[in-house]
This record gives C-alpha cells, structure tokens and sequence, in this order.
C-alpha cells in the first residue's frame, strides 16, 4: 500500500500546483499585458506636421500593433483611456498622445481607404476642410502592402468622442489589419 499512498500524494500535490499555477496564471497575464501595451504604446512616435515617417516609426506602429491584437479587447480599451488620461491636465502633451492613438487604430483595423461611412464615430475626421473628404483609414494610405502618411498631423480635435467609444465602433465595425504583410 505505500505505492497507492505515494500516488495520492503526487496527484494531491500535482492538483494543488495546477491550481496554485491557474491562480497566477490569471493574476499576472493582464498585468504583463498591460506592461506590454503601455510600454509599445510610449515607443510609438508621434505624428509628424508633416508627411515624413521614418521606416523606424512604421517598424515601432507596427510591432504596438501587434501588441494591441494580442491583447484581450476590453482590456486594451481600457488601457487606451488609462493612456490618454495620464495627459487630460497637459494638452500640448495630450494632442502628441491623441495622434499616436488614432494612427495605432488605423494601423490595428483593416479599413478600406475608399470607406466614407459618415454615419459610423470610426470614421471621424478632422473637421478642417483641408482635410474633408478622406476616407476612414486617413491619413495612412496603402500601397502594395506599404503604409504612407497622406498628411502631416492637423491641428484640429482627432477624437470627436472618448477614445474607447471610437475603438469599441472600429472593433465591432473592422476586422484586424494581417500585420504580416506589412512592408516597409
């Protein structure tokens, strides 16, 4: 019998271990994912005044897309708002950080250039008219799998309401852009 004592013993231990490792395991993800966006998104560069965005910088959007699929949806949301609070009290900064997000969106969802969907808030556009008249991904256009900037970043408001409204209409609206067949 001490065979069979043995055994309960190894499963006993091997459940508790299970259970203790699930029990971390759940605890510790969306901590390290959260680490993980935040960290992708402060190495974003901002959007340039002008059409000029280095390969560097489409590399960097890139891999913070990459990051921001992965990372469960509504914790990404939030982590957008959380993002984008940290500078509600500094709005030089605060503009910088409004141009990141709306190129990491665009970058994330795969939207059609040619979409003009006036009635969707995922399509909001600069209310300049230098600007009217673009599709919903401006100002990334694509070319043979290449992004570009169309333009420099306006001085206009990019979000025309919360940042997690606009991306729970993308999410629901878009499926994720296939960051793999990104050129540069």
């Amino acid at each position: 019998m001490p065979n069979l004592r043995k055994i309960v013993i190894y499963v006993v231990v091997a459940a508790v271990v299970l259970w203790v490792g699930n029990w971390l395991v759940k605890r510790v993800k969306p901590a390290y994912a959260k680490w993980r966006l935040t960290h992708a998104i402060t190495r974003i560069e901002p959007w340039p005044a002008t059409t000029n965005y280095s390969p560097a910088a489409w590399k960097q959007l890139v891999k913070a897309a990459r990051v921001f699929q992965d990372t469960e949806p509504e914790l990404a949301g939030r982590l957008l708002a959380e993002h984008i609070g940290k500078y509600s009290s500094q709005p030089a900064q605060l503009a910088i950080e409004e141009g990141k997000m709306f190129l990491l969106l665009r970058m994330v969802f795969d939207i059609a250039e040619d979409s003009t969907e006036k009635e969707s808030a995922a399509a909001h556009q600069p209310t300049s008219p230098l600007h009217a008249g673009h599709g919903a991904s401006w100002p990334i256009q694509w070319r043979d799998s290449r992004p570009s900037l169309v333009s420099g970043r306006p001085q206009t408001q990019l979000f025309q309401q919360p940042i997690t409204d606009e991306y729970t209409l993308m999410r629901y609206r878009y499926k994720y852009r296939d960051l793999s067949k990104v050129k540069f």
